[in-house]
Order: structure tokens, then C-alpha cells, then sequence
């Protein structure tokens, strides 16, 4: 039915996949089923209510561990990607694409794919777009980067797409009227510390980026 050329009967049957992954000891047996990829194409070419349930599928499914490695191999992140740069695609299913890909990104195989697709360019965007101050999007998009940013290929492919300013940056600008404003900044944090990791070449970035002295104001705020 995901394959259907009927809108509703093909959008009923992404919906159905939903219900039915929210229950945890589901979302195991429907990767095992096969429905991963038929919610693939549904993301690639299906009718936009279909995409929006298709995607919310695979973030409740991407919840859980077993099915992580498994979701990657079957062709999940470039459509999500595309979803989610898609402007013209609804709030909704955004947002569900882009907590898809902070569970997946919590594969290592998963990472370096996301790394080979573009993606640290495209999360960096998300979070440091001006027009995103009140969209879901800026803080799933920091917590994807946190997760990259924990492994060698994905913090250098962050420190080639000026990461290390662009937190700085996030974290010295005036805070918006958002009540999630001081967990974007530890994602902030959490960012740096990971590209700081046995890396020379960040010290010479933070320098730059005057990143002591952000830090140093951030962590008596804290105090």
C-alpha cells in the first residue's frame, strides 16, 4: 500500500506504519519486514502527505539501535537530507527528518555517510540561519553536529565548513525569545569539545574565533 498510486491509500499506509512504531517492541519488527524501503521511495516520490507520515516512520523507527545501521544501508539519508532543505516541505515533517538523522547519526557508518553527503554544510546552515530563530529546526540540526563532531572525519569535515566560528558565533549572539536557548548553547559546547579533540589544528581556529573568551563568559554565567 506504501507503493500505491492513490494519495490517500498510500498516505494512510505511512500513517499506519507510524501508529504501529510507536510502540517500542515494533520498531525492530518493521525494519525486519521490509518496510524500510518502500518508505524510501515513498520520501523520493511519494504525495507530500504521504512524505510527512514517511518521515515521521523513520524517526520513530530510527529510535531504536538495532535498526539504526540497518535504516543507513537501506537509503534513508539522502532523502531526508532533500526533505529537509526542502522549504516548500511542511514544518512537521522537517523537523521529523532532521531528528531521524540525529538518531542515525548516532551510527558510526551513519556518520561518515552524512559526512560524504554534504551534510555538515547543510546542519550548519540550519543552525546558523537568522531566519531560524523560532523554528524547531536550529536545535536537532546542533545535536546531528555534536554527533559528528565526536569522530575524526566528521570534525574535520566541520572545521573545513567554519564550524568553529559559527558556534562562537552562536554562542556570543544576543538570545532570542526562545525558551531552548541554553540547550543550543551546550550543543554549542559539546560541539567545540569534540572538535577539540587531539586536533592542533582547532586550537589555531579557536584562537581566531576568540573562543577562550566566549567560553570563559559562558562558564561564569553558569556559575
Amino acid at each position: 500500500m506504501l507503493a500505491s498510486r492513490y494519495p490517500s491509500l498510500q498516505s494512510h499506509a505511512a500513517a499506519s506504519v507510524v501508529n504501529l512504531s510507536l510502540h517500542p517492541p515494533n520498531r525492530v519488527r518493521i525494519v525486519r519486514a521490509a518496510t524500510v524501503p518502500a518508505l524510501v521511495d515513498a520520501l523520493k516520490g511519494g504525495h507530500p502527505e504521504a512524505q510527512d507520515h514517511a518521515a515521521g516512520a523513520l524517526f520513530s523507527l530510527s529510535i531504536d539501535d538495532e535498526n539504526k545501521a540497518a535504516i543507513g544501508v537501506l537509503g534513508a539519508l539522502p532523502p531526508l537530507l532533500h526533505l529537509l532543505t526542502r522549504a516548500q516541505a511542511g514544518e512537521r515533517a522537517r523537523r521529523d527528518a532532521a531528528m531521524a538523522l540525529y538518531y542515525l547519526s548516532m551510527s558510526g557508518t551513519n556518520r561518515s555517510k552524512l559526512v560524504k553527503l554534504g551534510a555538515v554544510k547543510t546542519f550548519l546552515g540550519l543552525a546558523t540561519a537568522a531566519s531560524q530563530e523560532a523554528s524547531p529546526l536550529p536545535g536537532p540540526a546542533l545535536m546531528v553536529l555534536c554527533n559528528l563532531a565526536a569522530f575524526g572525519e566528521g570534525r574535520a569535515a566541520m572545521m573545513d565548513a567554519g564550524a568553529v566560528e559559527a558556534m562562537v558565533r552562536l554562542l556570543t549572539a544576543p538570545p532570542p525569545s526562545d525558551p531552548a536557548v541554553e540547550l543550543k548553547r551546550e550543543h554549542c559546547v559539546t560541539a567545540l569539545y569534540g572538535m577539540s579533540k587531539g586536533s592542533m589544528r582547532f586550537r589555531g581556529l579557536a584562537r581566531a574565533a576568540g573562543a577562550e573568551e566566549v567560553l570563559r563568559a559562558v562558564m561564569e554565567q553558569g556559575e
